[in-house]
């Protein structure tokens, strides 16, 4: 199964997966979001491909989908899948184990997911969303440190928002924030002089290398710790 995928099929599960952008021809931003079927060798869809190889080392990053990125990919959907319907996102008639593809009950699955999590809701299972579902139980109604930052402009003086933001900067790593820092300032530097987080969401204004260094940190966070952090914040 994992070497009979069509062109069609691959885009569409480069798209599943966030590494891809949706055609904007099809109506609705829905699945199937690409008819088209012609080799893999367009700039977006190479750049796409290698983006997937690269979070999913030993593949080469190369941007070729050659038989062992195909074989990856199916493992990833089929592993995406199973842990959808083992925390009761679908059922096996909805997403029936021999359809291994992004189509739109897996879509579908993956948006009522999104929406349980307080993530954006777009039927997009990025990383971050196939880390969180491949857990053994899913953290509680946590919410999206982009969001954090975006409601602790509107009252930086909260004392439940001081409160969570300081417990969370605690419970990271020197090298975590070492690397969130240089994520954000968009440096390299050995040592920085690392951010303080009340200080990163005071200055948060939704630029593209912020997005992504919140992302990042977010990654990093144990569930356990993010429960916590959730609970904090919303008390």
């Amino acid at each position: 199964m994992a070497t009979n995928y069509t062109n069609e099929a691959i885009r569409n599960i480069l798209i599943g997966f966030g590494y891809l952008a949706p055609d904007s021809k099809v109506p609705g931003n829905s699945p199937p979001w690409k008819t088209n079927n012609n080799p893999l060798t367009d700039a977006p869809t190479v750049t796409a491909i290698k983006k997937f190889q690269q979070d999913y080392p030993p593949l080469k990053a190369d941007g070729d989908a050659g038989e062992q990125t195909k074989k990856v990919l199916y493992d990833t959907i089929v592993s995406l899948q199973q842990n959808l319907k083992r925390h009761g996102f679908a059922t096996e008639t909805q997403i029936p184990s021999d359809k291994p593809f992004y189509g739109p009950e897996t879509y579908k699955a993956v948006g009522e997911f999104e929406q349980k999590q307080g993530l954006t809701v777009n039927g997009i299972a990025d990383k971050e969303a196939r880390t969180i579902l491949s857990q053994s139980s899913l953290p509680t109604n946590n919410v999206k440190l982009i969001d954090v930052c975006i409601q602790f402009k509107s009252n930086p003086k909260k004392p439940s928002y001081l409160e969570a933001l300081k417990y969370l900067e605690n419970q990271l790593s020197p090298d975590i924030l070492k690397n969130f820092t240089n994520e954000w300032r968009q440096t390299n530097d050995v040592n920085p002089v690392l951010v303080k987080l009340k200080d990163v969401c005071n200055s948060y204004d939704e630029k593209p290398h912020q997005d992504k260094a919140l992302s990042y940190l977010q990654r990093q966070i144990s569930p356990d710790v993010y429960q916590k952090f959730t609970e904090l914040w919303k008390k």
